[in-house]
Parts: structure tokens; sequence; C-alpha cells
């Protein structure tokens, strides 16, 4: 079984991959569950899913950080030094009065110093179609930089190149800039937050940009020349070359251009089955087929009820063989035994043929 290294100060531990998770390393380290964080030996931040466990390599050590259960208490020395001044310099009272002594005053700055700690952030980007996680990226934080604000313009500049970040939870749903979502109660929770830019976000969204690019000029590489077959029926006109030729800058314009495109295509199928139904080689092959699937008995399109006879390997319909061996046994073609219990079974795609070629022969009259 697989076993993980973890360490804090001077100890260190190995654990096992059902003890990875917040409650059983926040009892073991001495921290605060949801303030763990892990730090691989190469510099990653690991944070916990949604179910508090880590997913971590057997490969690297990590170091853990979170907030003491417990303060550090004074050192002795300093403890004794502090209560024999104070017993020194009490004055001496009668019995019976109590006076009660002052500690020594914090030197300045010693209360107002902040308290820090570490959040993870997840990086993601815009890929394929969807959201991509690509590293955890750590930032310092105190109870007056623990914002929105703050935590996005951090990860601009030091991550996404100045780029307008976009923080979201856990549903990909962007995270506002209220009360509730300031201060240690919020950033020291294991909550998962993820950072995206906003041209990212705008694109996982589906939203349109709003830009006007109608003066846009495209350059001479994107202009398509106009391909002509002197084989093909369908030619192209000037408006379907203009919207293939015309760049597409902004999604909105794009979905136009498509629209275009869409009925521009189906007139060009339209064309092409009007020179189909035209071209005589495609009618010739159609009679062709037609006399094959053509009963021997009433030279009609074979009906689908049919069956297919094992003495001639023919298709005759049902109603016509049925009617010809009520007076005679034998094949009206081969001459052979007549047998329709023993027929063959007949594949779909010859009866779904039948039934087009009946369709057309009705059609035709």
């Amino acid at each position: 079984m697989s076993s993980y290294t973890l360490y804090k100060d001077s100890r260190k531990l190995k654990l096992k991959e059902e003890q990875l998770n917040l409650k059983h390393i926040g009892q073991i380290f001495g921290v605060f569950p949801d303030s763990v964080l892990l730090i691989a030996d190469d510099g990653s931040v690991e944070t916990p899913d949604e179910r508090g466990e880590f997913a971590l390599q057997t490969y690297l050590r990590y170091q853990v950080h979170g907030d003491p259960l417990v303060p550090k208490a004074p050192s002795s020395t300093g403890a004794a030094a502090v209560s024999s001044s104070v017993s020194t310099s009490a004055p001496r009272t009668p019995r019976g009065i109590s006076i009660k002594t002052k500690w020594p005053a914090k030197p300045p700055g010693a209360a107002a110093k902040a308290i820090e700690w570490t959040k993870g952030i997840e990086v993601n980007q815009f890929v394929n179609g969807g959201l991509k996680k690509f590293s955890n990226f750590p930032i310092l934080l105190t109870e007056a930089t623990a914002t929105i604000g703050h935590v996005s313009e951090q990860l601009s500049n030091e991550v996404f190149s100045g780029k307008k970040v976009i923080l979201m939870d856990n549903d990909n749903l962007p995270i506002p800039e209220t009360s509730a979502s300031r201060g240690c109660k919020f950033w020291k929770s294991n909550k998962r937050i993820k950072a995206i830019t906003d041209e990212d976000y705008r694109c996982y969204q589906g939203i349109e940009d709003d830009d006007d690019d109608d003066d846009f000029e495209p350059l001479p590489s994107f202009r398509r020349s106009k391909i002509s077959s002197p084989t093909s029926p369908i030619t192209l006109t000037s408006s379907d070359e203009e919207d293939y030729t015309k760049p597409c800058s902004s999604k909105g314009k794009g979905k136009k251009i498509r629209k275009k495109r869409d009925s521009a295509l189906e007139e060009r199928v339209t064309k092409l089955e009007k020179a189909l139904e035209a071209n005589p080689t495609s009618c010739e092959t159609c009679k062709l087929v037609e006399e094959m699937f053509k009963c021997f008995v009433c030279k009609s399109i074979i009906q689908q009820d049919c069956f297919l006879l094992v003495c001639c390997k023919q298709l005759v319909c049902k109603t016509c063989i049925t009617q010809w061996i009520a007076t005679s046994q034998s094949c009206p073609l081969c001459r052979e035994s007549v047998d329709i219990e023993g027929n063959a079974p007949i594949p779909r795609s010859v009866l779904e043929l039948i039934l087009l070629l009946s369709k057309k022969e009705s059609s035709a009259e």
C-alpha cells in the first residue's frame, strides 16, 4: 500500500492514502483542519477536494501548514522573570487587603500585528469548450487583504499578465464582492475558489462581445479565390462568395454569417438534387434497379410482404405466389417444386429498398 511523507517543524510521518484528510492531518500535527495546506518540495500547493481529502504523489514530500490548535507558551525562564519582578515590585499591604497588580505593557506594535495565512487558488483556462485547471497559486492573506478585489488584482499581476480576473466558486459561478466574502471566516474555510480571465469566462459562458468591427478590412491572405469546376452543376454566386470571404471578428456577427452560409448551402443542395434527377446516367441506373426488383408474376415492384424462393433465388410477392400455388405446385420461373415454408429470410436493407422503389413507382404514376 502506498505511503505519503508529511512533516511539520521537526516532526515527520508517513501516512496511508485513507489518512490523507483534513481531520486526521489536523489531529496529528495539531492544527485546525479547515486551515490545513500542503506544500510539496517542488513548490506546488495542494488543496483538499470537496470531501476534505488530498490526492498526493508518492515521490514528493509535503510540508504541513495551518493555524496551531494551542498557541506556544512562553518559556519558563521568561515566566519566572516576570513573576519575580511582580513580586519584588509589589508594595507590602496589610492583611485582608488585596491589590491587583498590572502586567507590564506590551511593546508598541505587538497588539496590532496582523494574523497571516495562506490560501490556495485554482488557476483555470478555457480549453476545448470547458475549464481546465493548470496550477494552484498560493496567496498570503490578512484580515485586511482577504477580499475579492485584492485577490483578483494580485492574480492579475502575478499570473495573468495584467488581464482582468474573475473569481468563481465550485459551481463555476462568479463570487460577488460583499461583506460575506471578506475576512478570515470566508477565506480560511475549505472553500474551493477558481480564477479565470474575464475573456475566458465570456467564452465559457457564451457571452457575445459588444465590439463594433464593421470597418474591419480583411488581409489579402484571408480572401478565398473562387473555385469553379467545368463538371460541377453548381457555381458560387457573388453573395455566396462574399459570405465565405468576409472574416468573422466577433461572435455575434459570426452567427449571422453562419446563418447565411446555411441558407446558401440548402440552396446548393436543392440545385444538386435537380441536377442528379436530370442526369440520364442516373435515370438508366434507377430503371435497371427497378427491373431487378419487379415480381416475375405481376411484373410490378415487389411488395414488402414478399418471399425469397429457395429454388431460383428470386423475390416474389406473397400474394402472387400464394395465388399461383393454389393451382400449381411448381415454380412459374424454374418449374421446380415451390416450398413457401422453407423460404429464406430477407435482409432489412432489401425491404427498405423495396419500399423506396414502391414509393417512387407510385409517385411516377
